[in-house]
């Protein structure tokens, strides 16, 4: 997402966090998943940050320990030359493997 693409980017990102939101039962993971993990990045202070979207909260985990920022937040940054954000939808469960290596 940029600040030039946000009206076409917005709608396939509230896509993936409504399927980042929906339940259903994975015989592989043994019971009831998501659909997919949510993950976000974006260069932040001065630094690429990796974000996971936590559905219960409605917001993103970031990388460093920092506060949780919803989801107008994360769109926000986007705004800003140099800051575009990537959406991933990885496979349930990765996620957390993506954003907090070594986990």
């Amino acid at each position: 997402m940029t600040s030039d693409n946000a009206a076409a980017a917005g709608p396939r990102i509230d896509l993936l966090m409504r399927r980042a939101s929906t339940p259903f039962v994975s015989k592989a993971l043994g019971g009831t998943s998501m659909e997919c993990d949510l993950v976000a990045r974006v260069v932040r202070n001065g630094r690429v940050m990796n974000f996971l979207f936590d559905p219960a909260a409605g917001n993103f985990i970031p990388d460093d320990g920092s506060d949780h920022i919803d989801d107008n937040a994360m769109r926000a940054l986007a705004t800003v030359p140099g800051q575009e954000v990537t959406y991933t939808a990885a496979t349930p469960g990765s996620g957390s493997r993506l954003v907090f290596p070594g986990s």
